[in-house]
């Protein structure tokens, strides 16, 4: 028997070289990052669809701070510099809107971008999942990422979009996603964006 033969008859006989079953995963908690951004609405689609496979709570959370406008010379507001110095110190999920405004501006805005995501004019609705729970957080002396990654501590799977806002209010608040993967306690899905057909 040539060494080829011998590896062959191992290969298709030998019950060690077998795979072993793999248990499906099923998702009981999933939460998603919510900013208004096109790309936090695939999110939350993407989302939902993993959520409704398997009956899942599907937790959508806006981070907001409660700050003032203040005028900026790039055209945006001024979001202050709360949280930990270093990395995530600006990373907030800011609403454009004062102290008043902003509990009120990120809860619309976690409808806005539930009626986008899941193709319905009002809330609620029958077309959205059953186990959706919309969740408005102020974040006060903490980043975004501390936030979502601490609210998903318990959960299955962390949904985040690659990309939040655009422009200098993007700039302003860093990269979300990137510190997500970072520090979250469970895994991390992070959906790409889809170009806008007016990118090119």
């Amino acid at each position: 028997m040539t060494m080829s033969q011998s590896h062959r008859g191992m290969a298709l006989d030998d019950p060690g070289d077998r795979m072993p079953t793999v248990e499906p995963l099923r998702l009981e908690h999933v939460v998603v990052g919510i900013d208004g951004s096109r790309n936090s609405v695939e999110a939350l689609r993407f989302a939902g669809r993993l959520a409704a496979r398997d009956a899942a709570k599907l937790e959508a959370v806006c981070v907001y701070h409660p700050h003032r406008p203040t005028p900026y010379p790039l055209g945006t507001v001024l979001v202050p510099s709360h949280g930990p110095a270093g990395e995530g110190a600006r990373e907030i999920y800011a609403s454009p809107g004062g102290v008043d405004d902003a509990a009120a501006d990120a809860h619309a805005t976690l409808e806005r971008v539930s009626r986008e995501a899941f193709g319905t004019d009002t809330l609620p609705a029958p077309d959205l999942p059953p186990n959706l729970v919309l969740r408005a957080v102020d974040a006060r002396e903490h980043s975004a990422h501390e936030v979502l990654t601490t609210m998903a501590a318990h959960a299955d799977l962390l949904v985040v979009g690659a990309r939040g806002h655009s422009g200098p209010l993007g700039l302003l608040l860093g990269s979300t996603a990137q510190s997500c993967t970072r520090h979250a306690k469970c895994p991390v899905l992070v959906v790409p964006a889809t170009p806008h057909p007016d990118e090119g």
